[in-house]
């Protein structure tokens, strides 16, 4: 697996009050959305391929693919 990081809390200080959901995908965009409206809040992106799974640990986003 092969995986990359993103810094959350750079994009999200002023919304340190929402509860987000995080989403990968196969376009290689993870997306960042309310939970409690389902409103798009952020899309990551850059990552190479297929997002397969992801984690967030702190204030980071880690994002992986199956080679």
């Amino acid at each position: 697996i092969l995986a990359q990081k993103i810094t959350i809390r750079s994009y999200y200080e002023d919304f340190s009050f929402l509860l987000l959901v995080f989403t990968g995908c196969g376009d290689g965009v993870a997306r960042a959305y309310d939970a409690k409206s389902a409103t798009l809040k952020r899309l990551f992106q850059g990552h190479e391929g297929a997002i397969n799974c992801l984690v967030c640990v702190d204030d980071k986003l880690y994002t992986g693919k199956f080679t």
